[in-house]
């Protein structure tokens, strides 16, 4: 089960497709970067989200599970 801040983080995602870790701190606000991370974490724990490296630096991008958890909730 997601907590709303997971929730919010994994639409944020979906939306962009592609999303690095600063910018995502910067949608977030006003939660803390700390918090940020915590929900990402969680988030790639459970699969819902993974890492990719297309332009040498570390992004975000949703899973077809994390994809398809959203789409359960709307």
């Amino acid at each position: 089960m997601l907590s709303p801040g997971e929730l919010k983080v994994l639409r944020k995602i979906r939306e962009l497709h592609v999303v690095k870790k600063n910018e995502l701190h910067k949608m977030m606000e006003p939660d803390s970067p700390a918090v940020v991370d915590a929900l990402v974490k969680s988030l790639l724990e459970k699969e819902y989200v993974t890492t990719v490296a297309p332009v040498g630096m570390k992004c975000f991008i949703i899973t077809k599970s994390g994809i398809q958890e959203v789409s359960h909730r709307e």
